[in-house]
């Protein structure tokens, strides 16, 4: 959809950069900035998807926002989050 990272990546990356300390985050390379992810596939605030090879054993396993998975979390919610 844009180039990566695109402008919503690069302005968000200059808004960090007004607001955090250099020793905290690294802005060089610009990041992307990830807005949702939903199964294998990533999209940034540009809108570009991309398929993420990166998931922990968290997500690896079914994926970003399982339907099953977000359910149990809302119910367990609920009661007790942490």
């Amino acid at each position: 959809v844009s180039d990566v990272p695109g402008p919503g990546s690069r302005a968000l990356a200059g808004r960090l950069a007004r607001v955090e300390s250099r020793n905290v985050t690294a802005l060089e390379p610009v990041p992307i900035f990830w807005e949702r992810a939903r199964y294998a596939n990533l999209w940034d605030v540009d809108g570009n998807r991309y398929v993420d090879l990166t998931a922990a054993f968290g997500v690896a396993n079914v994926g970003h926002a399982h339907p099953d998975v977000v359910q149990a979390v809302a119910h367990q919610a609920e009661s007790l989050l942490h």
